[in-house]
């Protein structure tokens, strides 16, 4: 009893020296504290899930993404092939791209419903400015990272959907037509319309 217990007390101060070891150089419980011992007005409600299932959404597409990339082929002649051997061959295939595609489909709306959240209750006030600011930007990487993957199975439907969203992106006043051109990641002197499918995988990764 007395060996176990000093080998228990023992591993508690181990683990107390360490967490002070940090301490002293990174300040780890005060930066904890800060981010984490913050009083929520009202207390708890249903409205505040909304960061943490963001959060288990992007680990999700993180885990299923790297084991899809493991098979995944981007180019033009080997994307359609590679996707249906996914679907069909290897095992579980199927559960991780349903997973990946529908779980980037959840993340936009999840996200469209957190940022909502956050403007409607004025989260992104008092001294929260640069938050709001970064989840905008953060907002807009999710998009784009949702843009660029529909294209990736290489199908009619990802190519005319994908054509649909860089036609109607040349629409903008201006910049339009410098925008379409950085969309399709083309040199501008091309002037039919592909997508290079090398360069568009490496974007969405």
């Amino acid at each position: 009893m007395s060996a176990r217990h000093d080998s228990g007390s023992g591993g508690h101060e181990r683990e107390r020296g360490f967490r002070g070891w940090l301490n002293r150089r990174i300040g780890l419980d005060d930066l904890l504290r800060h981010a984490l011992d913050e009083p929520i007005p009202g207390g708890a409600r249903f409205a505040y899930i909304f960061g943490s299932g963001l959060l288990f959404i992007f680990v999700s597409q993180i885990v299923t993404g790297v084991f899809l990339a493991l098979y995944y082929v981007p180019s033009a002649d080997h994307a359609h092939t590679t996707v249906a051997y996914i679907t069909k061959q290897v095992t579980g295939g199927s559960l991780l791209r349903s997973l990946h595609a529908y779980g980037a489909s959840a993340m936009v709306v999840v996200l469209l419903l957190h940022l909502s959240q956050t403007y409607i209750y004025g989260a992104y006030k008092g001294r929260r400015e640069i938050l709001w600011l970064s989840g905008c930007v953060l907002f807009g990487l999710v998009l784009g990272m949702a843009f660029t993957g529909y294209l990736l199975p290489w199908d009619q439907r990802a190519y005319f959907a994908t054509a649909v969203g860089t036609n109607a992106a040349g629409e903008v006043p201006l910049i339009g037509e410098s925008l379409k051109r950085m969309m399709h990641l083309c040199p501008p002197c091309k002037p039919h319309f592909s997508f290079p499918k090398g360069r568009r995988g490496g974007t969405h990764r």
